[in-house]
């Protein structure tokens, strides 16, 4: 296990560097989406260069690069959830390629491990952000293990990989880098990371979601109760579900690392749900797209 987890953690680290070296989106001008392109000249909007992390994951097509425009409408039952992790919750630190052998940078560029498979450091793509323009940090992360599955009566989704509030602890290294330590060996961490379960570590903004917690704001149990919650946990699940809610898909407000964000949320009531594009997504085709 020691010999694979070494290999590993070389591999993605490789592999990023030698896609973003070679990508034709890095030697030519990356392109403003025409719907953007308005807010920009308005000055509502950075540039897409502003928007763009350093060393976005650069996305190679099946056969040819897309064009801008259009709608894709999908049909799918208000409840189904599934789908909708498909299609816009997925956004994982790490990713499987296209044919589930193998697991390649995605949000995360790389890790370091010990032999031991209990402590890992994660390495984050530079000067990402969230879809509301605020920085994508390890504290994010770090906020999501130490104070929402760290909290041993959180009622919420729990991933298989954490299974009781024990199960890990996170430091930030620094702004790009996190550090995760298990209380059990799991080698099979890294993969974990990047299936269904794995989105959630990477989908709670601190900044949000601390505010609907006590810890971080004394006021939250009256500010529940005015919205007609029994309690502060159940207003925060509203708020800040996982990915296998419906809320998680209806809250306009909540940034998100997605390539869409609600515009009209999903209910029982609705015709249809709406989403628009995310103008500060971490990606790009190999044209600068």
């Amino acid at each position: 296990m020691k010999g694979n987890i070494q290999t590993r953690k070389r591999t993605l680290l490789a592999a990023s560097i030698a896609a973003l070296l070679a990508s034709p989106a890095f030697a030519a001008q990356f392109n403003e989406a025409p719907d953007l392109k308005a807010l920009v000249a308005e000055g509502k909007l950075p540039s897409v260069e502003q928007r763009l992390p350093s060393d976005p994951l650069v996305v190679t097509p099946f056969e040819a690069v897309g064009q801008y425009g259009g709608t894709m409408n999908l049909v799918g039952l208000w409840g189904d959830n599934g789908h909708r992790m498909r299609i816009l919750g997925n956004n994982n630190l790490f990713s499987f390629n296209h044919t589930y052998t193998d697991v390649e940078p995605s949000l995360a560029t790389g890790y370091e491990s010990n032999a031991e498979a209990t402590e890992y450091t994660i390495f984050l793509r530079k000067d990402m952000k969230w879809s509301d323009g605020s920085d994508f940090t390890a504290d994010d992360i770090v906020y999501y293990v130490n104070d929402v599955l760290g909290d041993p009566n959180h009622a919420g989704n729990r991933p298989l990989y954490f299974k009781d509030y024990s199960s890990a602890k996170a430091e930030a290294v620094d702004k790009h880098a996190v550090k995760i330590s298990l209380t059990e060996p799991n080698g099979l961490f890294i993969r974990q990371l990047a299936g269904v379960d794995g989105s959630n570590i990477a989908a709670f903004n601190k900044a949000y979601c601390s505010k609907f917690q006590p810890q971080f704001n004394a006021n939250v149990e009256k500010e529940a109760k005015a919205e007609g919650f029994s309690s502060w946990r159940e207003y925060y699940e509203v708020k800040c579900p996982a990915h296998y809610f419906t809320p998680f898909y209806a809250n306009a407000d909540r940034p998100t690392m997605a390539p869409w964000v609600v515009e009209t949320p999903p209910s029982a009531n609705a015709p249809f749900a709406e989403y628009v594009r995310n103008p500060y997504f971490w990606q790009v085709d190999t044209a600068g797209n």
